[in-house]
């Protein structure tokens, strides 16, 4: 009979089913059961079919559910959920009462789906009772279910399922399984599915997601078990799905609450040590027990001078600042270039901070330490410090250091009266030792030019590699020049000597030109006696190489000459005569274009002026701000334009001097500014330079946190080239460091300087971004140092908008221009 034959198949499927099932008759024998459903009544290993429930039930839950099984033997589908003491027994459970009928619409006999919640329930109390984080306990759902054909098409479908995936039956049966299962789920649910149907297992459980009719993924627990024909092939499946999603939500809360905190601890420092009232340790995470060399069970109960003994550069101890903040109630932070005396006695560079901990009522109750280990960092900064500001092939100083010491220089001699002479150095036929002997034979001359500089040098204030084949030198000459000949012949007499080079087995003969000028007489600045030294070079090369001329002193036309350019600048500003330029910066990840370096240039009658022949003077009489707030204005006018053509993921870069970051409205004018535009902070990037570093006070870390928080990124520009200061490089927020062209293109790639810089960014978390980059050579040298990006001529010059429109289209990528 074709009911009988269903019937079977269906008893055939639950036997072994997660749930507890019974088909009793309408006079309440059981017809069948399976093992649950054995266990439930009391008993695993018993056979109940045939037995009488009246029999084999308690009177007292017979009479409770009697009144629905009678209602179910009249036909309707009776579901609930109850309360129940049970053969020794007490909890929950939802039942499932479903009349079979006869072909006539008699009721043949009732399916019994009875679910145990018990588990469950007393769970979701515990949890309720044990964490007030969750909003309520997980609620039990009834459990979907589907016949599933051997071609997986559904065949039949419950209303529950139907619920859960939010598709109607018949929406659903015109479907198959595979459609509705998340893509990075469908094979392991086909490879545990291959399973049945080669007879390796009968069913399978497995976590799985669906994607809902209105897109949203459900989580259910998928069982599965295989119906076979008698030839062992399958005839169809039975699939029940429990939704979990709700649990998988607050998992998913509960994870995100968990790692945020995680993480927030690991920003704050690596290692932490909790001290009592008295200062005796209570706490320390592993990182603190790898550091100090102390472990929990060793320092626990000893005083904080014990275990974290903290030293200055000279050896001294210092002042626990745990003692401190306990004995204050105040945050305490260790002085800079400290270092920790661990329990083995080796000393560790440490920074930290110390915090009370406070009761409800505000009394100090203990103390909290945060520190990490910045051995590396201290010491490849110090490293750095010295790459920054020492020629690395020839030892001497370099611009960057020389810079710094010829000022102090002219303060002290202008001060006392005295006067300075500049000596402007540059080899004579280097070139051509390069060209016949090579760049190593090249190096090889370069530092025996330095050693005889040096030496000649022996009484001068200063020496220093200028670049490539240039020296610059500096020297007191009292109240006469006769000295600076005296010394300028020294330098060409010494350099005219012969020079052995090892690596050719020959010698190089070269000789020196050199042009000087006289501080105060050719100017007050290191640029003016740069400049005046440079002319008198000039005369020295054409008067034949291989001597000195001083310089004809031209200060008064030069200072004429900056009086007309502020003049100029000053008319640019007022009638808007700039027009700004862009320039791509790109990923070495992944050659794309990732941002874009926003550069002015003033308009005059003979054509544009570039930045390096008025940014200084509008820094000097304060016309930065101004100059900044125009740059802006174009850049958000032209972004706004682009919306249309290019990806709105491009970022602006703007250069932001110091001087601006000293006013307190910076933030509010950039913001008002955005507003004017309807952009967003997030679009664009503030480029500041190592002179905030130096200069960095409370109020320009402020605004610098302001503008982060408004969602601005910030970018240090031309890192490597002054006094950077870690503990400053640490405490503001910045997001990206770019190397100084000076140590990619000139006078050549620097490989240990970017290297040191690149790997003291990583450490901090930063985007390394290399400017100047004009080879493949250089770009690839910096890819092998896993610099992240590039900004230079190999890429693109700086180019107008509508030529850079242009050439971004041409170089489409889904990093920089939209889909048609």
């Amino acid at each position: 009979m074709p009911f009988q034959k269903n019937l079977d198949t269906l008893l055939a499927a639950l036997s072994s089913a997660p749930i507890i099932y019974g088909y009793v008759t309408p006079d309440l024998n059981v017809a069948f059961h399976n093992e649950l459903g054995a266990e439930w009544l009391g008993d695993r290993t018993r056979d109940f079919t045939g037995c009488n429930l009246r029999d084999i039930v308690p009177q007292h839950v017979l009479s409770q559910t009697r009144p629905r099984v009678d209602a179910a033997l009249k036909g309707e589908a009776i579901s609930y959920t109850r309360e129940f003491t049970f053969n020794g027994r007490v909890g929950s459970s939802v039942a499932n009462y479903i009349p079979q009928f006869e072909e006539d619409g008699t009721v043949a006999g009732l399916h019994m789906f009875i679910w145990d919640t018990t588990e469950e329930t007393r769970l979701k109390k515990e949890a309720a009772l044990a964490n007030e984080m969750f909003a309520r306990a997980f609620n039990s759902t009834a459990v979907g279910m589907a016949i599933v054909g051997a071609d997986g098409a559904f065949l039949q479908i419950n209303d529950a399922l139907s619920r859960m995936l939010g598709y109607s039956v018949e929406e659903l049966k015109a479907l198959d399984f595979q459609t509705i299962t998340h893509p990075e789920d469908l094979f392991a649910d086909l490879e545990r599915l291959q399973g049945l149907i080669l007879g390796h297992q009968e069913s399978y459980s497995m976590e799985k997601r669906y994607i809902r009719k209105d897109g949203v993924i459900a989580y259910g627990i998928l069982s599965v078990s295989a119906v076979r024909n008698p030839d062992r092939s399958i005839a169809h499946f039975v699939s029940q799905i429990q939704d979990i999603s709700d649990r998988h939500a607050v998992e998913e809360k509960l994870h995100q609450e968990h790692e945020l905190s995680r993480v927030t601890l690991e920003s704050i420092g690596d290692a932490v040590i909790t001290f009592d009232a008295q200062g005796l340790v209570k706490f320390l995470n592993p990182a603190a027990e790898r550091i100090t060399g102390w472990s929990l069970h060793d320092a626990r109960g000893h005083h904080a001078d014990t275990v974290f003994n903290v030293i200055d550069k000279g050896g001294r101890t210092i002042d626990s600042p745990v003692t401190r903040a306990l004995e204050t109630g105040t945050v305490i932070f260790l002085e800079p270039n400290c270092n920790l005396q661990t329990r083995s006695g080796e000393t560790v560079a440490i920074e930290d901070s110390a915090a009370p901990i406070r009761n409800a009522r505000g009394e100090v109750v203990g103390a909290v330490l945060v520190f990490h280990d910045v051995t590396e960092q201290r010491a490849m900064a110090n490293q750095l410090e010295y790459l920054a500001h020492f020629d690395s092939l020839t030892g001497m100083a370099n611009r960057v250091l020389f810079r710094d010491q010829a000022g102090f220089a002219m303060a002290a001699a202008k001060s006392r009266g005295e006067s300075l002479a500049l000596f402007f150095c540059d080899l004579d036929r280097f070139k051509l030792v390069n060209d016949v002997h090579g760049h190593h034979a090249g190096d090889e001359v370069l530092k025996a030019i330095a050693t005889r500089l040096n030496a000649v040098a022996s009484g001068a204030l200063t020496v220093c590699r200028w670049s490539g084949d240039e020296f610059v030198m500096l020297a007191s000459i009292g109240d006469t020049p006769h000295a600076a000949s005296e010394l300028a012949q020294k330098i060409v007499e010494a350099c005219s000597e012969p020079i052995w080079m090892p690596s050719v087995g020959s010698i190089a003969n070269i000789g020196i030109s050199v042009g000087i000028s006289i501080f105060p007489v050719d100017g007050g600045e290191l640029a003016d006696l740069m400049g005046a030294a440079d002319s008198a070079l000039y005369e020295a090369k054409r008067a034949g190489r291989n001597g000195f001329r001083f310089h004809q002193s031209t200060f008064n036309t030069q200072a004429k000459e900056r009086a007309k350019r502020e003049i100029q600048l000053r008319a640019a500003i007022r009638d808007g005569r700039f027009v700004v330029h862009y320039q791509p910066r790109v990923s070495y990840a992944d050659g794309r274009i990732r941002g874009l370096e926003a550069l002015v240039r003033m308009v005059s009658d003979d054509g544009l002026v570039y930045p390096d022949q008025f940014i200084d003077l509008a820094e000097s009489n304060g016309l930065i701000d101004e100059l900044t707030l125009i740059v802006f204005h174009a850049a958000c006018r032209q972004l706004s334009a682009w919306r249309s053509t290019l990806d709105a993921g491009l970022i602006i870069s703007i250069n932001l001097s110091p001087s601006s970051l000293k006013r307190t409205d910076i933030s509010a004018r950039l913001g008002d500014i955005l507003r004017e535009h309807a952009l967003e902070a997030s679009q664009f990037e503030l480029e500041i330079t190592e002179g905030v570093l130096v200069e960095s006070s409370e109020a320009i870390r402020r605004q610098l946190v302001l503008l982060h928080e408004m969602g601005f990124s910030i970018s240090l520009d031309d890192f490597g080239t002054g006094f950077s200061n870690l503990a400053y490089l640490r405490s503001l927020p910045i997001d990206k460091l770019k190397i100084d062209r000076s140590f990619i293109s000139s006078p050549g790639f620097d490989a240990e300087i970017a290297g040191a810089i690149i790997g003291l960014g990583k450490s901090l978390g930063m985007v390394i971004v290399a400017e100047g980059v004009e080879t493949e050579d250089q770009e690839q040298a910096l890819i092998t140092l896993n610099c992240d990006e590039g900004q230079g001529f190999l890429y693109s010059k700086p180019l107008p908008p509508e030529h850079l429109e242009q050439h971004l289209l041409e170089h489409a990528s889904p990093a920089t221009a939209t889909a048609p």
